[in-house]
C-alpha cells in the first residue's frame, strides 16, 4: 500500500500544472469517485455474498447487510482515500504552485540521493505511523458507512501519498527516480536491503521475543520495525521496476493498461472462487493457486472487455 501511495502521488503535480484545478478535480471525481460508488453498491455485495451463503441464519442477504451498521467496501476503501488525498494535494498546489521549479538546496539533496530520501521517508512515516500504532494498535479499522480506513495507518499512507508528490514535483526523470539513477543501478542491493530489514521483522514479532519484553516495548519495537522493513520493500520494489523499465512484454503491458480495473474488481472473483473450493479435497497450496490464478484471469479478462466501451476506458 505504501507503494501504492506513493505512485498514486507521483504524477498528481504535473496533472496539476497541465489540467489546472477545476478540470484536475473533476478528472479525478470521475476515475475514482465513480468506480468507488459503483464498488460500493454492487461489487461489494456480491463478493461478501458467499459468506451469507455459508453462514446464513433465518434473514434475507439484504436485512443481514443493513443490519451491520456498516456498508462494507472491500479493497475500495484505498480509492476514496485516495480521492481525499488528491483534493488535499490541490490545496498545496495552490499555496505552492512553483513547487519543484527552483528546487532549494535541501529539497534537491532529499531527492537527489536513494539513501538521503529512505532515511527521510522512513523518519518521517515513522512519526506519522508509531503513536498511533500505540494509541490504537496496528490492526484496528475505523467505519462511517462505506468510508473505512486503517486508523493507525491514515497519516502513514498520507507521508507516502506526498512523498511520491513531492517527488513528481521535483522531475519524475530525475533523482531518485530517474530509471537509470542510482536507486534503479542497485536494485540487487535494496532486495538485500529489504530482505534484512523483513527479517528483522520476523524476528522482532516472534512469540518467542515478543514475551521477553514488556508490553508497551514490545508493541514499540514492533511498530518501528514495521516501517523499516514496509520503507525497505518500497525502495526495492521501485528500484526494480525503475531498472527494467525499458523491458517490454506485451502481456505485462496489457496488464499494465487493466490493472487500475483489476485491482477494483479482484475480490469478488477471489471470494467466489474461495466459496467454491471450500469444500474441495485439495492441499492448500493447490486452492491458494486455483484460487489465484482463476481471480486474475477472470478479473484481468473482464476489464479488458469493459475497456473496450469508450466510455468505460476513459474511466479504468
Amino acid at each position: 500500500m505504501s507503494l501504492l501511495f506513493f505512485l498514486s502521488g507521483l504524477f498528481v503535480w504535473n496533472s496539476l500544472q497541465r489540467k489546472g484545478i477545476a478540470r484536475f478535480g473533476r478528472d479525478r471525481a470521475t476515475r475514482l469517485g465513480l468506480p468507488f460508488a459503483v464498488a460500493v453498491a454492487f461489487l461489494a455485495p456480491a463478493a461478501y455474498y458467499p459468506t451469507f451463503v455459508a453462514t446464513a441464519g433465518g434473514q434475507t442477504f439484504l436485512r443481514q447487510w443493513l443490519l451491520l451498521g456498516e456498508w462494507p467496501s472491500g479493497p475500495a476503501w484505498f480509492i476514496w482515500i485516495l480521492l481525499s488525498y488528491d483534493f488535499l494535494a490541490t490545496g498545496v498546489f495552490l499555496m505552492m504552485p512553483q513547487l519543484g521549479d527552483r528546487p532549494s538546496r535541501l529539497y534537491a539533496r532529499v531527492f537527489g540521493s536513494p539513501a538521503r530520501f529512505f532515511w527521510t521517508v522512513t523518519a518521517v512515516s515513522g512519526i506519522a505511523y508509531v503513536p498511533m500504532a500505540l494509541a490504537f494498535g496496528s490492526a484496528r479499522w475505523t467505519v462511517y458507512g462505506p468510508f473505512m480506513f486503517q486508523t493507525s495507518r491514515l497519516a502513514f499512507y498520507a507521508v507516502w501519498f506526498f512523498a511520491g508528490l513531492y517527488a513528481g514535483a521535483y522531475g519524475i526523470h530525475r533523482g531518485v527516480i530517474a530509471p537509470d539513477g542510482a536507486l534503479a543501478q542497485n536494485w540487487l542491493r535494496w532486495l538485500g536491503w529489504a530482505w534484512a530489514a523483513y527479517g528483522v521483522l520476523v524476528v522482532v514479532t516472534h512469540p518467542a521475543i515478543r514475551t521477553t519484553m514488556p508490553p508497551s516495548w514490545r508493541e514499540l519495537v514492533a511498530a518501528i520495525a514495521w516501517v523499516q522493513s514496509s520503507t525497505a520493500t518500497t525502495f526495492w520494489l521501485l528500484a526494480m521496476f525503475l531498472r527494467f523499465s525499458h523491458t517490454h512484454i506485451r502481456i505485462m503491458d496489457s496488464l499494465c493498461q487493466n490493472s487500475y480495473g483489476i485491482y477494483l474488481v479482484h475480490y469478488l472473483f477471489v471470494v467466489w472462487f474461495q466459496y467454491f473450493l471450500l469444500r474441495a479435497h485439495l492441499a492448500a497450496f493447490a486452492k491458494g493457486s486455483i484460487v489465484f490464478l482463476g481471480a486474475l484471469g477472470l478479473s484481468w479478462a473482464s476489464v479488458a472487455a469493459l475497456r473496450r466501451l469508450p466510455a468505460v476506458a476513459g474511466i479504468l
